[in-house]
């Protein structure tokens, strides 16, 4: 066999195992180099909506009061959340006496959201505070309420989305 057809046949095989090693080793550098995988950032509870407000077991200076049914509009941006309430009634125990109010309305303020779920708002002022955490589709925490007539009142609150 010549000589020449040999050498064309080793000359092609080790360009095909040249190109081939290239191509692995290019694809090893793809594979390992670069930006590493980014974990998501853990994402803020959506809260913005219309919800279905109740405070019940409200006790403290000799009364006892529960908030029922009040409809929360809440405006969420990032962190921070406002909006309004309305509705609702509240009926207040104690010396003798049941106070009932209602229906109320108002604004939601200085309110906030974290990722790991913790909330807290005021209704109106800080003299109707509510923290707690979301938890799916519901919320629900500690109410802290302060009244004229009564002194601070704490409770529990909670709240689902309304089907309004």
């Amino acid at each position: 066999m010549p000589l020449a057809p040999l050498c064309f046949i080793q000359k092609a095989v080790g360009l095909r195992l040249t190109l081939a090693v290239s191509l692995i080793g290019g694809l090893t550098l793809f594979a390992c180099g670069g930006e590493q995988p980014q974990t998501a950032p853990p994402e803020i509870p959506s809260i913005a909506g219309t919800w279905t407000f109740n405070a019940s077991n409200l006790s403290g200076g000799g009364f006892s009061c529960d908030a029922l049914a009040y409809r929360l509009s809440v405006n969420q941006s990032g962190t921070t959340f406002t909006g309004s309430y309305s509705g609702g009634t509240i009926r207040c125990t104690g010396d003798g006496k049941t106070v009932e109010a209602g229906p109320l309305t108002g604004t939601i303020v200085n309110g906030t959201v974290t990722e790991s779920g913790s909330v807290s708002f005021d209704l109106d002022t800080q003299d109707f505070h509510q923290t707690g955490t979301v938890s799916g589709d519901s919320m629900s925490g500690t109410a802290t309420w302060r009244f004229d007539f009564s002194g601070i009142l704490s409770g529990s609150w909670g709240q689902v989305p309304s089907c309004v």
